[in-house]
């Protein structure tokens, strides 16, 4: 018998954004934009510390990111994030340090219905890899 969940409010917002971190851009695209139709919203370089810190880091991560939507909101939309100046080198290890196929879940948090550090402990405590602490974008 499943477990029924003890009705509360939500502790997040809807999904604000999805980031997936991609070792091919092009074959990315032709999946999310070509063949799924989602439109491209926004196309921008990303650099420095900052991407690093909230990607966790220690070397300053350059690269492309492409955000995809169905219309004009940004709210629901996929971010394709593909670095650019990380040595290929083994494959394998590659994708692995620099966290290829990963996925980052941007949600909005409304600070009088949810503490997002109570939140964010919660889910570490669970077992749950993060990779950075909540931030204000």
């Amino acid at each position: 018998m499943a477990q029924t969940q003890k009705e509360q409010a939500p502790k997040v917002g809807p999904i604000s954004r999805t980031a997936i971190v991609v070792c091919d851009l092009d074959r990315a695209l032709l999946l999310f934009r070509d063949i799924l139709g989602l439109k491209v919203l926004s196309e921008s370089q990303i650099m420095g510390d900052l991407i690093s810190e909230h990607m966790g880091h220690d070397v300053t991560l350059e690269g492309k990111i492409y955000g995809l939507g169905i219309g004009e909101s940004r709210a629901g939309n996929i971010v394709l994030m593909h670095y650019t100046n990380i040595d290929k080198g083994d494959e394998e290890d590659h994708d692995a340090k620099f966290d290829v196929g990963n996925v980052a879940l941007v949600m909005m948090v409304d600070p009088e219905a949810a503490d997002i550090y109570e939140i964010y402990n919660n889910v570490k405590e669970a077992g749950f890899k993060i990779i950075s602490a909540p931030s204000e974008l």
